[in-house]
């Protein structure tokens, strides 16, 4: 994860690639279109959104890594910022990102961001039945 941060953060667009298990069978989810991306979508909505932003930092909180053989689920809360124009912008997303094992190395096969709203992340309380 480190090195996936670190290549977005460089804008090192080709590294950012050779994480992503790139194809047919590539998807994912964000907050940026309601329907599901293919690998070209993703692909150009990355390149784009890193192009149009300076000074990103990442970093994963509550991070989680499940193994089952050559699959890796990896779970966090992704907090983002950065600056687009003239402003400075802060995210945190609900993330999860999914990993086989190819040709022995880990590469992501589906990406699922969903942005935390302010305020959303109070206990929730059981509704008596």
């Amino acid at each position: 994860m480190r090195e996936i941060f670190d290549a977005a953060e460089k804008k090192d667009l080709n590294r950012l690639d050779s994480y992503h298990l790139y194809g047919p069978k590539f998807t994912k989810f964000s907050g940026a279109t309601l329907n599901r991306q293919d690998a070209a979508a993703s692909r150009k909505g990355e390149h784009g959104g890193l192009a149009s932003i300076n000074d990103l930092k990442m970093q994963a909180d509550d991070l989680k890594i499940d193994l089952f053989g050559d699959v890796g689920i990896v779970t966090f809360i992704l907090k983002s910022s950065f600056r687009a124009g003239g402003n400075s912008i802060e995210n945190k997303d609900r993330s999860t990102m999914v990993f086989v094992k190819e040709h022995g190395v880990w590469k992501i096969t589906h990406e699922h961001f969903s942005s935390i709203q302010p305020g959303s992340m109070a206990p929730s309380a059981e509704v008596p039945r």
